[in-house]
């Protein structure tokens, strides 16, 4: 019996018109809002610490690392529980 494990880093193709889906927005929605929602708010607030609600990025900020603390967790399990052939 051998095993043989392959990893590498996946760079999924920006999301435009053409290409409307990723794997992260397809199978983990609530972290793709989160993330979205820091750039969102840092850009609102033109990411400057001078503005009426500073906080708000740093809020969504530790919101999406907990639902990203999540997924690898999820991730993780799924990878153990398997079986391989």
């Amino acid at each position: 019996n051998w095993s043989c494990e392959v990893i590498h880093t996946v760079r999924p193709a920006n999301l435009t018109d053409s290409n409307t889906t990723t794997w992260i927005s397809n199978y983990l929605p609530d972290l793709f809002f989160a993330a979205a929602m820091v750039v969102v708010c840092g850009w609102e607030k033109n990411f400057s610490a001078m503005s009426d609600d500073p906080a708000s990025a740093v809020s969504w900020e530790a919101h999406d690392q907990r639902l990203r603390a999540s997924a690898l967790g999820d991730e993780v399990r799924k990878k153990y529980v398997s079986t391989g052939a």
